[in-house]
């Protein structure tokens, strides 16, 4: 009984083992996956910083060419005193 025992145990091991160790063509492409998902999320901060940064120009040249006059275009003139 104790034969039967090991050697379902030691049976149970070597599967336990199998299911445990990667396929070194199933970790290169885990690799590969991390890696372009490590790109997609850099050139996504990129482009959010560079859309972040156009935003405050875009939004000023949208209320000049509306005509709204703005801090710097006040005809007031500040010379008569």
């Amino acid at each position: 009984m104790k034969n039967t025992f090991s050697a379902l145990r030691e049976t149970a091991e070597i599967a336990f083992q199998k299911t445990q160790s990667h396929n070194p063509i199933q970790t290169r492409v885990e690799n590969e996956i991390e890696e372009e998902l490590k790109l997609r999320t850099e050139k996504t901060a990129r482009l959010k910083a560079a859309r972040l940064a156009f935003q405050p120009i875009e939004t000023l040249r949208k209320t000049i060419s509306k005509g709204v006059k703005t801090s710097f275009n006040n005809e007031t003139d500040y010379t008569k005193n």
